[in-house]
Formats: C-alpha cells, sequence, structure tokens
C-alpha cells in the first residue's frame, strides 16, 4: 500500500530532477549570447523597459557624445519579471554600474490571474528553464550535433529601435492636466520592482527611472505613483513627459504613432538629456579612444551612415 502512494511523489521528483538537469540545454543560446553583451567589451550601464524604452533611447548617441558603454536591454511587450531573470544572467559576466529602467514597465493593466500566472510561471521558468523555454526542444538536436560554435556579432544600434516614422499626435498639452491621484503599481510588478532594487543595490548599480514622452500610455496619477516608489526607494527619477519643453521635444515631428511612442528623431532628444545626465550624476568612464573599444568606433560609423548623420 505504502508503495503505491510513493509511486506518484517518487515519479515526480525523478521528473523535477530530469527538468532541472535539462535546464541548460532548453535554455536558448541567443539569449544568452545577448545577455553576456560578448565582444562588446566593459558595458557601463544597461536600458531595459518594453517598446517605450526599446524606442526612447539610443546608446551610440551616448557613445559619441560622453564615450560611455551602454545596451537597450529593451522589448516590445517585455514582463518585468522576466527581465529581473535576465538581469541575473547579465551580472554573471558583465558588471554595469548604472541601470536605466524606463517605467511603462512598471504599470501594466493586468487582472489578478494574469499577474499570478506570470508571477508562477516566471519562478517555475527560472527552477525549471524547460517551462520558460519549452518551444527549445525543436532546436536542441541541431546545436548538440554542431561541432561549430556560432559566434556572437553585435548590432550597430546596440539593442535600439530605429524608426523616422512620422505621425503626429495632436494634444501637445496632455502632460498639463495635474491631479493629486496616485495609481498604485500593480503588486506583480512592484513585487519585482523591488527585487530590482535589491540586486542593484547588492552589485553597487545605481538604479534611474525615467519615463519616455507617451501620451497614450502616461497620465500624472502614474507620475504620482512613480514619483512616491523612487522617494520610498531613494531612486532618481526623470520624467520626459514633464519636461519636454526643457528638450525641444516637438509632436509634430517626433512621433511615432500618434502618442504612443516617440520617434528616432524623438528618441535623440531623450538619449541627449540621459547622456548628460550620466556624464553629470554618475562616474562613468569616457572609453573613446581605447583601442580596447575599436569595436565601438566601428560600428558608430555604420549607426551614423544608416540614420543619415555623415
Amino acid at each position: 500500500m505504502k508503495t503505491k502512494i510513493l509511486k506518484p511523489f517518487l515519479f515526480l521528483a525523478i521528473l523535477a530532477a530530469l527538468m532541472a538537469a535539462l535546464g541548460p540545454v532548453f535554455r536558448p543560446k541567443e539569449a544568452e549570447e545577448l545577455t553576456q553583451l560578448k565582444g562588446l567589451g566593459e558595458i557601463d550601464y544597461l536600458v531595459v523597459g518594453d517598446s517605450e524604452g526599446w524606442a526612447s533611447f539610443q546608446p551610440m548617441e551616448v557613445w559619441r557624445e560622453d564615450g560611455f558603454t551602454g545596451y537597450n536591454l529593451s522589448k516590445p511587450g517585455q514582463r518585468l519579471q522576466d527581465f529581473y531573470a535576465d538581469l541575473q544572467t547579465v551580472l554573471e559576466t558583465q558588471h554595469p554600474k548604472v541601470l536605466l529602467l524606463e517605467t511603462d514597465i512598471l504599470y501594466k493593466n493586468l487582472v489578478s490571474l494574469t499577474e499570478f500566472e506570470g508571477l508562477l510561471t516566471s519562478s517555475l521558468g527560472e527552477l525549471f528553464p524547460f517551462i520558460r523555454y519549452h518551444e527549445q526542444w525543436q532546436k536542441v538536436l541541431p546545436d548538440l550535433s554542431s561541432s561549430e560554435k556560432n559566434e556572437h556579432t553585435p548590432d550597430y544600434a546596440r539593442g535600439a529601435y530605429i524608426n523616422g516614422t512620422v505621425m503626429p499626435y495632436p494634444d501637445p498639452d496632455y502632460y498639463k492636466a495635474e491631479t493629486d491621484q496616485v495609481k498604485k503599481m500593480p503588486w506583480l510588478y512592484r513585487y519585482f520592482a523591488e527585487q530590482i532594487v535589491s540586486l542593484c543595490k547588492e552589485n553597487n548599480i545605481q538604479l534611474i527611472l525615467y519615463s519616455s514622452p507617451s501620451p497614450k500610455n502616461w497620465t500624472y496619477a502614474i507620475h504620482n505613483g512613480l514619483e512616491a516608489f523612487a522617494q520610498e526607494y531613494d531612486l532618481e527619477f526623470i520624467d520626459f513627459n514633464l519636461i519636454q519643453e526643457e528638450i525641444g521635444l516637438d509632436w509634430s515631428t517626433d512621433c511615432l504613432d500618434d502618442g504612443d511612442h516617440i520617434n528616432f528623431a524623438g528618441s535623440r532628444k531623450v538619449t541627449t538629456y540621459l547622456s548628460e545626465y550620466l556624464a553629470s550624476h554618475t562616474r562613468l568612464t569616457d572609453h573613446r579612444g581605447d583601442p580596447a573599444f575599436q569595436i565601438w568606433d566601428t560600428d558608430l560609423r555604420t549607426y551614423l551612415t544608416t540614420t543619415g548623420q555623415n
């Protein structure tokens, strides 16, 4: 009788051990190469967010102006819990001094069930990569049978999105609707935001929050919620929705898609401000002229030619 009762538990224990052992096989090599940032040398800072972060920051502009090395790890639809796991992987091989976190990723519209599902799958996915990367089984056999390693080729834009499309937004005064209301951060994102704060402190990383100009995603109540969070954890917070006149943002020329994202012209204005901020509020090193960072000059020439700045 005891044997019959123990059999299911024994089977689950063996299955769990097998899934954990196969974890390195199912974790995608592309993700490892990206998070390890191979071939770029020392990385001074990282940028993370969803599509707002992806479209709003150009690391090569920072290299050109101040010689700081950075990478934009933002992705459309990025979930904060997934980035937290990726950041842990990054810190195994890199030691960035600054993390720029675009805040749209902190205010997703999620129902409780979806939040719980995201928390559960992310947590289990770290223990058992098979869950998070189950689709990788199709690539396992070719990868294992190949004797050649795929070399990583860094992209010249360092992860950023470049799109010069112009679709103006008709209400540039949207940010003037001031309120004392505070919109609380969804509990799942607050939890992982706190985990990222702790991870940054443990690794002596300066965490800077910034909100990209985005009428369709921003409200004053969200600003107040972010400001309260920043004050609670003694973080720097830059809201470009409130300083758009200072950076010269023009919604008739700098908008990509009718108030959702800024385009390439707008991202250069945001990046210029943040580059100056990094130069005056951090201790990052200017690597220009250092032979060890020659690839950055090479890729800068490609970046400038491709974006029509040559």
